[in-house]
């Protein structure tokens, strides 16, 4: 599966329709990265320090589990990563079979009622269910992931994104790459700590059903957008 390509808009012809067309998927690739930090936030304070989309994390803390013969603590995190992988093959599958121009609303619309259903679920007390659905649901988020000024924006997962970030100013310094490249790589890490910054205030301060009804509503304007963009 390749990654869209999306350059940022000259000085020239800003505001044109071109350059909105360009701008919106960027935009939402950076407000996935933002919601991914608020969800994993939310699931750090609720699953005692596991994530619902960091797969590294998780899988760190399998292995010292692993190791302490907690197997309790090993099931629950293997329960996420298989939540995790399994959004990941149905968002794949569905990302294949819908048109090129429709699959940013597709995928996002989707999340956006698996998000509504785990909101139900940790509502009627089955909130173990409810974030195990939200991490199924952030397999999916990652098909959304676009290429900004060459760099790979979107993902929920954010090492590479300080990799891409030095490598691409080191890049840059030489003359064989470009800034922008480096800017995108820091917009996205600050989306993505701005998102576990509010994502832990609202879980700390509002409780988990009013942190996923903020987080729906960050998502169900994404929806929008892209429903508007047409992308």
């Amino acid at each position: 599966m390749s990654t869209e390509h999306v350059d940022l808009p000259g000085r020239g012809s800003a505001g044109s329709d071109a350059d909105r067309a360009l701008l919106a998927p960027a935009g939402l690739a950076i407000l996935a990265t933002f919601l991914a930090g608020m969800l994993d936030a939310i699931g750090f304070f609720q699953l005692n320090g596991l994530f619902v989309s960091f797969m590294s994390g998780n899988s760190t803390h399998l292995g010292m589990t692993l190791a302490e013969g907690d197997w309790s603590s090993a099931g629950v995190i293997l329960g996420l990563v298989a939540s995790f992988v399994l959004g990941a093959m149905s968002g794949a599958l569905l990302f294949d079979a819908v048109s090129p121009g429709r699959r940013m609303r597709t995928i996002l619309g989707g999340e956006f009622l698996l998000v509504l259903l785990a909101l139900a679920l940790v509502a009627g007390g089955r909130a173990g269910f409810g974030l195990g659905l939200v991490s199924f649901a952030m397999g999916w988020q990652n098909l959304v992931h676009r290429a900004v000024a060459g760099a790979d924006i979107g993902r929920s997962f954010i090492t590479g994104a300080l990799f891409g970030l030095g490598h691409s100013i080191a890049r840059a310094l030489r003359g064989t790459g470009p800034i922008a490249a480096a800017l995108a790589f820091g917009a996205a890490w600050f989306a993505f700590i701005a998102g576990a910054t509010g994502g832990g205030l609202l879980v700390l301060h509002l409780g988990l059903t009013l942190s996923l009804i903020v987080a729906a509503l960050v998502l169900g304007g994404m929806v929008f957008w892209a429903v508007v963009a047409r992308i």
